[in-house]
């Protein structure tokens, strides 16, 4: 009697594949050829942006407050963060060419302007902005082109325009109205003019007063106006230390260390970056170094 073929066995096969982290792209590469992209390139992403763990989709957004007068749009955005725990004087405001508004609720504007400007052309609403605190109150001010210094003082929720002279809340030295720019550096408020190479200060803890001019035109060497100064926190080699950066439109940045132009203000680097964008927000503080927008891109 014929035996029965015993059972074939077969060999387990061999696993080929292999496990892999591919770490989610940095951006779209749009253009190297689509053989030669690394790992953090990507050829297309659709509304998905990088987050802590790798992809996400994209948020979007919703409107926060409608009904803002009949201008085209909204051109500065002033966030003010008050004194109080509860954050009951926090503020939200923002500019348009006609002047401040209130848009601190959420909904349809239905108040007027909170401040109307006396320009409402050209760059009219295109300002800069800080806070600052002294012994009298906190505050914050606002400049921008063509309608000079504006003042918001958190004791009576008011904004007014900072005007000239020599009275409680005036200034003298400069005409705020040809105030194009505002900053804060070492305790001191910083204007600069309009159509200038002066940067002004004030005393130090003072919101008006006379203010004192210093000049960096006699060292840029491609001419040019005065943009705006920053604040670059870096160690010197004595320790960390608040530089003043002082950028031209021709594309000329100087760098000043000390505290006070009158006594102990000197000169650390000067740089040419090429020519900058129109405006003043062409720079921005991050963690202490400071960004300049220039036309080869954002150079640190």
């Amino acid at each position: 009697m014929p035996m029965a073929s015993p059972r074939l066995r077969r060999r387990p096969q061999q696993n080929r594949t292999q496990a892999a982290h591919f770490p989610p792209p940095d951006g779209v590469n749009a253009s190297d050829p689509v053989s030669s992209l690394s790992l953090g390139d990507a050829c297309q992403i659709i509304n998905l942006v990088r987050a802590e763990y790798g992809l996400r989709t994209r948020l979007g957004y919703r409107r926060h407050v409608t009904g803002i007068g009949t201008d085209a749009d909204v051109r500065t955005i002033l966030p003010y963060v008050g004194s109080a725990g509860a954050g009951t004087n926090d503020r939200l405001f923002c500019t348009t060419t006609s002047g401040i508004w209130n848009v601190t609720t959420a909904g349809a504007q239905t108040d007027p302007v909170t401040l109307a400007f006396g320009t409402t052309t050209g760059n009219a609403g295109f300002g800069t902005v800080t806070a600052y605190t002294t012994v009298g109150g906190k505050f914050l001010m606002y400049a921008d082109e063509v309608n000079g210094l504006y003042c918001y003082t958190e004791g009576t929720a008011t904004w007014a325009k900072v005007a000239s002279g020599t009275g409680a809340g005036q200034i003298s030295g400069i005409d705020p109205a040809n105030i194009a720019f505002v900053t804060s550096w070492k305790n001191r408020i910083w204007f600069v003019e309009r159509n200038s190479t002066r940067a002004w200060y004030l005393p130090i803890g003072q919101i008006a007063g006379v203010a004192a001019s210093i000049d960096f035109g006699n060292r840029f060497k491609y001419g040019g106006q005065l943009v705006g100064v920053w604040s670059w926190t870096v160690d010197g080699g004595s320790g960390v230390d608040d530089y003043l950066v002082g950028i031209s439109t021709a594309g000329d940045v100087l760098v000043y260390a000390g505290s006070d132009p009158t006594v102990d203000f000197t000169v650390r680097g000067s740089w040419f970056i090429g020519k900058v964008p129109s405006g003043r927000r062409i720079a921005t503080d991050v963690g202490g170094d400071l960004l300049l927008l220039t036309a080869q891109g954002i150079l640190p």
